[in-house]
This record gives C-alpha cells, sequence and structure tokens, in this order.
C-alpha cells in the first residue's frame, strides 16, 4: 500500500483560513494572467516592428501579483501551492530581466499552473482527498521553462526530515570497498537497462550490509532507506523514470564517497528516497515479501494513501472561467426547467437556447458527456414549442442529469473514469422515457446524488434557523449587557440556547454545542444570583460570553458553505469555557498552545482543583510527545507535572498547593513563550513560600540503550556540548542576574543531562542532575535573582559533570556519585545556604560568602524567549519515550 505522512492529513489543515483567500487568490492570478497575455501581445507587436525592447511593466506587475500569492498561500499553511507558485514567479522574473524573450508557453505554463492551484484547492475544501504530489506536472513545466538546476517530485511532499532508527532484521555487515564498489556498480547498470528485479534486490541486500556496518545511526538509517527503495523497484512499486533512476544513481555516488573515506552524510539524498519509499505503488503480483520497505515506513509513521501518478496532469485540466460559466448556465438550466415542468404561466420562451449553452458548456469541459448534451438538447427542441409540461417521469430525468452536472462541477469531478458511463446512462434513460416508455428504478449512485442534495437543502434551511436563533440570543445579551441589574433580558435566552445546542448535535458539531452549554450555564447564574457588574468574575463571564457568541457566528457562517471545516476547525476549552477557530496554521501545534495557556489560566482559579489540573497536564504532555514536539516544550510539561506530584506527596497545605500553583504557571509562561513568543501571561502575586523536600526521584525506566556504546558515545559527546554551553550561560547570568531566559536555560540543561544519562543506564549522574533541575524549578518558582550562591553552586556541578563525563568515558568513574551534587543542591534550595561541590579527591577552600550586587527584593526581568535552541539526539530520544504507566496521574475525569 503506498504511503504517504500523516502531516499530510487533511484532518490535521486549517482549511477556514484557505477558504478566506480562495476567491482573492483566484481574482490575484487572473490579474496576473491579463498581465502577461497584455505584455505578450506588446512583445508580438515589438517583434514585427522596429522596436527593439519590450517595455517589462505588465511582467513586474505579473510577477508581484504572484509574488503576493505566495505570500498568502504560506500564510495559510499550504507549502505545496507556494511551491508550485512560487515557481510561476521565477519564471515571470526571468522574463523581466529579458522581456524580448517572453514566449506563448511560459504565458501557458504560469496559466496552466495557476488552474490547477485553484482547482486543487476547491478540491481540498471540498473535502475530496488530494494529493500534493499531483501537482508536480505543471510546477515541473515551470521549473524546465526557467532552467531550474533542481527538479523532483519530492519537493512538493511536506516532511519534516529528521534522523529516525530504522529497526531491521539482522544481516551481516559489509564495508564499503572498490570490491563491493565494482560489484554494486555492476549491478546498477544491469537494473537501470533491463530493469532486473534480480539486480534490485541485490543492491537492497548491498545497502542492508553498509547499514549494518555504519560508523553511526545517521549512516545506518541513510543506507536502510536505500535498501528500502530498491527493494520497491524490485518489486515493480516505483516508475522506472528520470527521477527514480537518478536517486540510484546520487546512492551510487553515496558509496563511491564512502570508499573514499569522505562521511557526508546528504540529507536531500535520504528525503527523496524516503519520498519513493512513501510513495511505492502496491506490489506486483507474485513479489518477494518485502523486508526493509516496511521497516522503513513504520520507522517514519507514514499512512496510506492512494497511488498518484505525478508524471500526468491531474488538476486544473479546465480554465476556472470555463468551470464558472459552465455553473452559471447550469443554474439557468434548472430554473428554466423547473419553470416548464410546473407549467408555470410565464414559462421560459428560451428553453432551447439555455440548454443549448449548457450543451456547448459540456462539449468543451467534459466531451465524454456528449451523450448527455444531445440528449438534453434534443429533448428541449421537442418540449420548448409545444409549451406543454412534460410527464413527470421526463420531468425526473431531466432534473436528475442537471443535478448530476452541478455537483459534478462543484466537486471538480469531470475527469473521473466513471464520468462516460453516467452521462450515456443519463442520456439513455431520457431517451428512454422521452419516447414514452416507463420510467425505470434509480441506480444507487443516483439515490446518493439525491441524498447528497437534499442534506445540502436541508443544512442550509437549518444554518438560516441558527442564524435567526443567534440573532436573537445576540440582542437580548446585548441588553444586558447595557442593563446588567436587569437581569429579566436574559428571561428567554436558556431555552433558545437549549434548542440551539439539539440543532447543533443532530448536525454533530460537537465544540458548538459544548460552548452552548457552557453559555446556558452562565446564563443561569447571572438569572440566579446577584453580581456585581464590576468584579472581576462577572467581567470575564461577560467576556466569555462576548467571545463565544462571536466564535459561533463564524461557525455557523461556515457551515453554510464549508460544513466539513466547521466540524474540523473549531475548538472548545472546557478549561476557560471558550470556543475559538484555529486560524492560520495546522491545527495541531496552535491546539497545544492555546491549552497550555488555558492550563495557565485555570490553575490562577483558586476552585481548580489541583488534581484535574494534573489530569488535563498529562493529557497534553502526552500528545506533545505523540506530535513529536520539541523537546523544550515537553521539557517544561514534565517539570510542572514533577511539580504538582511533588505538592501532592508532600500533602497539600494552602503554602504548598499555592507554591505549586505559582510553578506551574510559570511553566506554562515557558512552555507557550518557547512555542510561539512572548504571552501576555502574568505571573501570580502569591506569597513566597517553599515546598516541602522534593520527593526522591523514580527510579529510572530501562530503555535498551543502557549497554549500546554508539549511544554511550553520543551521550559523551553531548553532554559535553551541554556542559559548555551551560558554562557560556553563566558567564551571562553573572552579568544579568535577573534574566529569566538565562535561568530557563540553565534548567533545560540540568533536565537534558538527567534525560540523556537516564537513557544510557547512568543512573547516579541523571540523579545529581534530576536534583539541580530540582532547584532551578524551585528558583524561577519564586521569581529571585540569581544569587551569588546559586552562581557558584552552577559552577561547581558543571564542573562535577564535567570531570565525571571524563571518567565515564576512561571507564574510570567509581570514585564519583550523586551525593555530594544532590546534598549541596538540596541544602541551597531548603536553607538557602551554600554547599561547595568538590571533585573526588580534591577539597575546596570556602569562599567568603558573596554579596549580591543586587538587592533580594528586585524583580526578575521576565523576558522569555521567542525560541529555544535545538535539543540534543537524547533529548528527542526522551521525548518519544512513553510515560511509564506508574507515573500517570490518576485518571480523574476532564472537566
Amino acid at each position: 500500500m503506498p504511503m504517504s505522512p500523516i502531516r499530510d492529513s487533511a484532518a490535521h489543515d486549517d482549511l477556514s483560513a484557505l477558504a478566506w483567500v480562495q476567491d482573492e487568490l483566484r481574482k490575484t492570478l487572473e490579474s496576473a494572467h491579463k498581465a502577461l497575455r497584455r505584455t505578450l501581445r506588446e512583445a508580438a507587436a515589438a517583434a514585427g516592428s522596429d522596436l527593439d525592447d519590450v517595455e517589462p511593466t505588465g511582467l513586474r506587475q505579473a510577477r508581484q501579483l504572484l509574488h503576493e500569492g505566495v505570500g498568502a498561500l504560506q500564510l495559510v499553511n499550504l507549502p505545496e501551492g507556494a511551491t508550485l507558485l512560487g515557481a510561476s514567479e521565477a519564471l515571470v522574473q526571468r522574463y523581466v530581466a529579458k522581456p524580448q524573450k517572453l514566449e506563448l508557453a511560459g504565458v501557458e505554463a504560469v496559466e496552466q499552473a495557476s488552474f490547477a492551484l485553484i482547482d486543487y484547492i476547491g478540491r481540498r475544501l471540498a473535502g475530496q482527498p488530494v494529493q500534493a504530489v499531483a501537482l508536480f506536472a505543471p510546477l515541473q513545466r515551470l521549473l524546465t521553462l526557467s532552467g531550474a538546476e533542481r527538479i523532483h517530485p519530492a519537493d512538493l511532499w511536506a516532511l519534516d526530515w529528521q534522523w529516525r532508527d530504522v529497526a531491521a532484521p539482522p544481516i551481516a555487515p559489509r564495508a564499503a570497498d572498490p570490491v563491493m564498489q565494482a560489484e554494486f556498480e555492476r549491478r546498477l547498470l544491469t537494473l537501470v537497462k533491463q530493469n532486473s528485479p534480480e539486480a534490485a534486490q541485490a543492491l537492497a541486500r548491498d545497502c542492508a550490509m553498509l547499514a549494518a556496518g555504519a560508523a553511526s545511526t545517521q549512516e545506518a538509517t541513510l543506507w536502510r532507506v536505500a535498501a528500502a527503495f530498491f527493494e520497491a523497484w524490485g518489486r515493480g512499486q516505483l516508475p522506472q523514470d528520470l527521477y527514480v533512476k537518478r536517486s540510484a544513481s546520487r546512492v551510487m555516488s553515496l558509496l563511491r564517497a564512502r570508499v573514499r573515506g569522505e562521511l557526508d552524510l546528504p540529507e536531500r539524498l535520504a528525503l527523496d528516497l524516503l519520498f519513493f519509499c512513501a510513495h511505492a505503488a502496491p506490489a506486483a503480483p507474485g513479489a518477494p515479501p518485502a523486508v526493509w520497505l516496511p521497516a522503513v515506513q513504520a520507522a517514519y509513521r507514514l499512512a496510506p494513501e492512494a497511488p498518484v501518478d505525478y508524471s500526468r496532469p491531474r488538476y486544473g485540466l479546465h480554465d476556472p472561467a470555463l468551470v464558472q460559466q459552465a455553473r452559471k448556465r447550469v443554474g439557468a438550466a434548472k430554473e428554466a426547467w423547473s419553470a416548464v415542468a410546473g407549467n408555470e404561466p410565464h414559462q421560459p420562451d428560451n428553453l432551447v437556447d439555455v440548454i443549448a449553452l449548457l450543451s456547448d458548456s459540456m462539449r468543451r469541459l467534459a466531451p465524454q458527456s456528449g451523450a448527455l448534451g444531445e440528449a438534453l438538447l434534443g429533448m428541449a427542441r421537442d418540449i420548448g414549442p409545444v409549451g406543454r409540461a412534460p410527464s413527470a417521469a421526463l420531468a425526473m430525468e431531466v432534473a436528475t442529469s442537471l443535478l448530476y452536472l452541478e455537483a459534478a462541477l462543484e466537486a471538480g469531478e469531470l475527469d473521473v473514469p466513471e464520468q462516460t458511463v453516467r452521462a450515456e446512462a443519463l442520456a439513455a434513460r431520457i431517451a428512454h422515457v422521452h419516447a414514452g416508455r416507463p420510467a425505470q428504478a434509480l441506480e444507487p449512485w443516483m439515490e446518493e446524488l439525491y441524498r447528497r442534495v437534499s442534506d445540502r437543502q436541508t443544512l442550509g434551511s437549518v444554518v438560516h434557523e441558527l442564524r435567526s436563533a443567534l440573532s436573537d440570543v445576540e440582542r437580548q445579551i446585548d441588553l444586558y449587557f447595557r442593563s446588567p441589574t436587569e437581569n429579566g433580558l436574559l428571561a428567554a435566552v436558556p431555552t433558545q440556547l437549549g434548542a440551539m445546542r439539539g440543532v447543533l448535535s443532530v448536525l454533530d458539531v460537537k465544540p458548538a454545542e459544548q460552548a452552548v452549554l457552557r453559555m446556558r450555564d452562565d446564563i443561569d447564574r447571572l438569572l440566579q444570583t446577584e453580581i456585581d457588574p464590576g468584579a472581576v468574575s462577572t467581567q470575564g463571564t461577560f467576556q466569555r460570553l462576548a467571545g463565544n457568541l462571536g466564535a459561533l457566528g463564524f461557525l455557523i457562517d461556515m457551515l453554510s458553505v464549508q460544513p466539513l471545516a466547521a466540524r474540523q476547525l473549531f475548538r472548545f476549552d472546557p478549561l476557560s469555557g471558550t470556543l475559538a477557530p484555529v486560524m492560520g496554521r495546522s491545527a495541531r501545534a496552535p491546539d497545544l498552545v492555546d491549552r497550555a495557556q488555558a492550563i495557565a489560566l485555570a490553575v490562577q482559579r483558586e476552585g481548580t482543583p489541583l488534581e484535574q489540573v494534573s489530569f488535563e497536564l498529562d493529557a497534553l504532555s502526552r500528545e506533545a510527545r505523540a506530535s513529536h514536539s520539541q523537546p523544550a516544550l515537553t521539557d517544561s510539561l514534565e517539570s510542572a507535572q514533577a511539580v504538582l506530584t511533588q505538592a501532592g506527596e508532600a500533602g497539600a497545605g494552602p503554602d504548598t498547593e499555592e507554591a505549586a500553583r505559582q510553578q506551574v504557571l510559570l511553566l506554562m509562561n515557558d512552555f507557550v513563550a518557547t512555542a510561539t513568543g512572548p504571552v501576555g501571561l502574568e505571573p501570580l502575586e502569591m506569597p513566597q513560600v517553599t515546598l516541602p523536600p522534593a520527593a526522591a526521584p523514580r527510579d529510572f525506566q530501562p530503555t535498551g540503550l543502557e549497554d549500546d556504546e554508539e549511544m554511550r558515545a553520543v551521550f559523551l559527546e553531548e553532554s559535553r556540548e551541554v556542559l559548555g554551553d551551560a558554562a557560556d550561560t553563566l558567564a551571562e547570568l553573572a552579568e544579568h542576574p535577573t534574566s529569566l531566559a538565562l535561568l530557563t536555560t540553565l534548567r533545560r540543561a540540568f533536565h537534558t543531562l538527567k534525560g540523556s544519562a537516564r537513557m544510557v543506564g547512568l543512573s547516579g549522574y541523571g540523579e545529581a542532575a534530576w536534583s539541580c533541575e530540582q532547584l532551578y524549578n524551585h528558583w524561577l518558582a519564586e521569581q529571585a535573582p540569581a544569587s551569588a550562591d546559586l552562581r557558584t553552586f552552577s559552577g561547581d556541578a558543571c564542573a562535577y559533570f564535567s570531570a565525571w563525563t571524563d571518567a565515564i568515558e576512561r571507564q574510570d568513574a567509581e570514585a564519583f556519585a550523586p551525593e555530594p551534587v544532590v546534598a549541596a543542591a538540596e541544602t541551597l534550595r531548603l536553607a538557602r545556604e551554600l554547599m561547595r561541590v568538590p571533585l573526588p579527591g580534591q577539597a575546596l577552600a570556602e569562599t567568603p560568602r558573596q554579596s549580591d550586587a543586587m538587592p533580594l527584593d528586585e524583580g526578575l526581568d521576565l523576558e522569555v524567549p521567542t525560541a529555544s535552541p535545538a535539543m540534543p539526539l537524547f533529548e528527542r530520544l526522551q521525548a518519544t519515550q512513553p510515560m511509564p504507566m506508574d507515573m500517570l496521574p490518576p485518571q480523574t475525569p476532564a472537566w
């Protein structure tokens, strides 16, 4: 089964913003086409005259319009569309430099790419399955005309590349040497010339053996992806085109470089090979079982998708203007036929002309539907001049045909294989009843057509009623906002909201249903209790009601035009009680951010139990890991969960709970800032209290990498890098002791050391780093500047970890233990006293207690970094490990 990355799934894409820009994009592209055509005419006129130069004004205008389109598509998260339109812009820019070179082929290539893009967007908004790689045919034409160095269908494949370990069956390793190179070249030549399955399988084995003997995990991954590529080729799953053969040649070049001792691992080659593994067609009958291809597909979590021939134009086969004209002609034909079939007093006298125009559109857009067009036109010529109503059977058959044409145009299904069969069947049915024979039974696809039309009409009626009910609710709530003491103005609102909830339940719009229920609860409280309009809680209720009214209006409007998007792209947050659309980005990323903000808001409300916060926090943490968020994000969530666990184990007294709330709030701010930049969530002003002693870290869970020497080497390398960065941060912290950003960076450094050590089974090392992380968690919660004692301890700890790292590499680390670091960290955290951390066999002289240059009551600089540095491999590995069941909080119901 062919595969594509889960990231391409339409369920995770935001279609709302795309729907907003669709019409504007169409107008922009039409203006660009007109400018190009005008310049083309000017160039043709100049070629036949004495003028040497062509004014490039129209080309510049077209380029600017295309550039604006690229920006809009990037904004609404449609990278494949931006790539296609960017190629058009590049070609036009080439003509701007030499206007006299403008030619018809270039203008038509830009127009065809625009048609394909508009068609692609339309199908996507209609909820049809689309594949970005099917846009490659127009992209290839543009890039060829502009002389691009690289032309490859993988450039339309949206995958955030990263190296992953590919599990594969054991195989004997083999080194890259001249003998293997010669064998590889011979087999590849046989494969390219004769398409030999045996040669492909032998090449796959060669690559697998090279992976088994690779010097690094990344190199092993590259060779295993290459093995999967050749395996798919040998099983008849890849097209024998230029791009496949070029990729095989690049694998050969990589082997030659490896024989020469060069260690470069080209990510672009790995991604291109993975593209073919993802889009492999079903295997040919009798093909040998696959070994490496399933392993690669599993490692990169590729989901099945229908095969696509990227060499054949798939979208934009018709000018959108012609399609729009055909839709209008279908509408006119439906109106005229309705009057004729209903025997209305003022029947149209132009039925034949209307049907003739429709038949002309069908002939231009779908020649295979010619039989249906001729049948409709023949019927109109017989019925029109007579002026009498047609039989009920004929009226139904013609109406069915017109509905079918309307649905085909709306869905862009003019080129589907069954189009010819269905058009001929409809033509035969019209001829059958027009000859006076009895009507035939409806075929299943006709029944489905009527169901779709009925659903659309019903939805339109329901949306109209919802819009009317919401307007009444808005009016009454608005009157109440003007006079908050007159709660009688709200008396009818709960009943109206209850009716709306029932309708939304039938339409299966869960987020809107939940929002209406929350609004009804808010209105009930306003009716049943005396309120203070100026109170913070009351203002919060007013703001929530106003926000939900606006979001509901937007959702109901979208239901009438994009019901699929309306159901998918709105989210109700039970923590904040608000309904909100996802705007312009992938739905998953902002969902994580919004939920983190909701947790930050909920933790500030005294009525929210910490157990419920812990439950939501755990759900958010698991989703962040499942979506492969950057480790810095899971870092904040893990620390927040540890704070709540620690508070629960200590017994949540008032002071302990307040401190835990403050610390979780700060960590949620850190999460949001890392993901999107600074946000306006201010920390709570709470009494400065101290949490009880931290509980001992849980037993480290086995990872299977404890005895992996390669992973141990990576740990050593990355630990040195982290410690080096920590030393640089400490130097900056001495100059800027109030910087929250620097304190957070150091906390992450110790968290990274903890996770890395746990990965390779160094539990003592991890325990020591864990105690340092807890110290920094506590310090950040108190919003205190970095004191001289904290900086001294941190320097001692970094020196200790550095020496410990060197000792691990020498396999002579028996003298190192976590206790000195843990004791010093706990002493500074609980007693605010400095305890130095000597290296084994050494003693540190007590240093005079330094006075901090800044008063202790001066607050931190709350500037939060807008982005976090890339985290090491072990952080990424840790983020993918499932949380052990004994670490999950109690499963209390969500609120």
